[in-house]
């Protein structure tokens, strides 16, 4: 049974791999030596464990992955600046150094850039998570709030965005006209 797991795993891989160098299910199925039928339930089961792993990795190992992959970076382009200060190297190799070290400057930029667009959304989401909270009273999770929620706007049976009116706020006509 295990051998048959790791063989599963080791034709998935491949598939992947020849897939990634763009080949057709049909010549993936020849190189692998599996049918069509096989390959394409493989790039299923490839396309399912895809899924699983971003949920994964944007739940908890999203900040160590990118720790991971912007430290490999910055060590790149360490090693590609000792390749331009070194005088036996040609200078066709040092021109080519010196753009890798652009590309990988402009990755680790699109990396920052993704990583506080991530930030940004697991914010809104504890955002999300803490308003639903706070909507539901009779939550197991009680929390207190700092919302007045008879100042929010609500909807009426007209579908019209309304004020709730009570004595305790100070809602005005004209309070409740900008809302409408």
């Amino acid at each position: 049974m295990r051998h048959d797991t790791i063989q599963i795993m080791e034709r998935r891989s491949k598939t992947l791999l020849l897939l990634a160098e763009g080949l057709t299910a049909s010549e993936i199925s020849k190189q692998t030596h599996v049918s069509i039928e096989q390959v394409y339930d493989d790039l299923r089961c490839i396309k399912k464990d895809g899924h699983k792993f971003i949920r994964a990795l944007g739940s908890k190992n999203l900040g160590y992955s990118y720790h991971v992959l912007i430290t490999n970076l910055f060590h790149v382009n360490k090693d590609l600046w000792q390749i331009t200060k070194d005088n036996e190297i040609m200078t066709s190799d040092k021109i080519r150094a010196y753009k890798t070290i652009v590309e990988t400057t402009n990755t680790i930029k699109e990396i920052f850039k993704e990583s506080i667009n991530m930030i940004t959304i697991e914010e809104m989401k504890k955002r999300i998570e803490d308003l639903e909270l706070i909507s539901n009273p009779d939550s197991e999770h009680k929390t207190h709030s700092y919302i007045d929620i008879k100042q929010l706007p609500h909807i009426n049976s007209n579908n019209e965005s309304t004020l709730i009116h009570n004595t305790d706020t100070n809602v005005t006509n004209e309070d409740n006209n900008i809302l409408q």
